[in-house]
Order: structure tokens, then sequence, then C-alpha cells
């Protein structure tokens, strides 16, 4: 646990074809309690490492935010206070990567719609706030599909074997869907035995349990890190 005086900035890194944006219920909560909150986009962030104090800053990066955070570090010569990783890995699974380039090429848009049924579980679309949910995450999705297509691309090419050693001493909270249909359950366990001071947290839901559990998500940020 780190003493909230150490930390002066949370940095959120959004996953893939989403804006910085989708984190404007975890954005709100933090700063009610006294936290800079940056909003990076993925592209962004080497720009955000250059103009932050890294030292006195968490991370909260979902899925592709992730990837480009750990590739990013390898750069710098200061590490993060602590680093919240929502859907990581250490490699995306191939196969599915490729099944959503295939379709992403062939047309954009009918992926983005299935994506968005990817992101929850079956009973998650269903609940009370599943149409709101839905409207809030695609005001929240990026347009220039050059650039979605450019990151499918480098999520397919990266593999974060030897990128994990600069967390060694990193505090880090792995906080996973235990039905993430994108990002398999064991697949952030196996991350997660890569990182010697990992704590690791499960929460019935999809890919994106900041969203479908946000007060839940919030709480376990809170109580873990500070």
């Amino acid at each position: 646990m780190i003493k909230r005086k150490m930390i002066k900035n949370i940095v959120f890194l959004p996953g893939w074809s989403f804006t910085a944006g989708i984190w404007k219920v975890q954005a709100e909560y933090f700063a009610s309690l006294g936290f800079n909150i940056i909003s990076c986009e993925p592209e962004d962030i080497a720009y955000c490492l250059k103009n932050i104090e890294i030292n006195k800053s968490v991370f909260v990066a979902w899925s592709l935010g992730w990837f480009k955070l750990a590739a990013a570090l390898q750069k710098e010569k200061t590490l993060p206070c602590a680093v919240v990783v929502v859907s990581g890995a250490i490699k995306f699974k191939g196969s599915l990567l490729r099944l959503i380039i295939r379709d992403f090429k062939k047309d954009a848009e009918s992926l983005l719609v299935n994506f968005n049924q990817w992101l929850f579980t079956d009973k998650e679309r269903v609940n009370s706030g599943a149409f709101r949910e839905l409207n809030f995450i695609s005001s929240n999705r990026i347009s220039n599909q050059d650039k979605l297509l450019a990151d499918l691309l480098f999520l397919r090419n990266i593999s974060l074997d030897n990128y994990l050693s600069c967390f060694s001493n990193v505090s880090v909270l792995l906080i996973a869907g235990r039905y993430d249909a994108i990002c398999p359950l064991d697949a952030t366990v196996e991350l997660g035995r890569r990182l010697p001071r990992a704590e690791f947290k499960i929460l019935d839901t999809g890919h994106i349990p900041f969203i479908t559990k946000a007060d839940e998500f919030n709480k376990i940020i809170e109580k873990s890190i500070f």
C-alpha cells in the first residue's frame, strides 16, 4: 500500500477502439479524492511520461493501454508508484486477433458492433443498465479506422516477455473479469506470475469491469493502492 501523499497523478489509459473518456466515472471518483487526473490516449503516452513526475503517478491501464504503457516505460529511468492493469496479459491470443483483424478489414463497422457485445457477459448484456452502458461506450469510440487497424497490428506483434523486468519493484494490481471473452482470465493469471509485487482481484464481469461494476472497481483500487 502506498501513502497518498506520495501520489500526485492518476493516469488513465483506455483499451482498443476507445478514447480516454471511457474512464469518466473513475476520473470523477478519484478527482473527488483530491488526485490530479490525467486521461491519456495511448498514442500520447510518450508525451505524457515526459511531462509528469512518473514516480508520483499511478497508472490505470486497460488492455491495449497496458501494452502501450509497458512498452513506453522501457525508455524511462523512473517508474510509477503503482500500476493498475485491467484485463491485461503478456500477449494477446493470436487466433482471436487474426479473426478481429480479418473481420475489421472486411467491415469495420460490423466488427465494432460485435466487439461491443464481446465486452460484456450474457448476464451483463441484459442487466438494467446495459442500454445506458452501450450508449456510453459508443460515445467514447475512436472513429479513425487507420488508427484502429494500426493498434490491432501493434497488439498482434507485441509480446511483453522481455518487458516485465522493469516492474519487478513496482506495485501492480491486476484486475480481471472472470468471464472475459477478449482477454481470458488465465492470461492475466500468467501475467501475475511474472510480476513479483502483483496483487490479483477478480470480478464477476466480462472485459469492461470498470463500467459494469464501477463502484466495486473504484473501491478495489482505493483500498489496494492507497
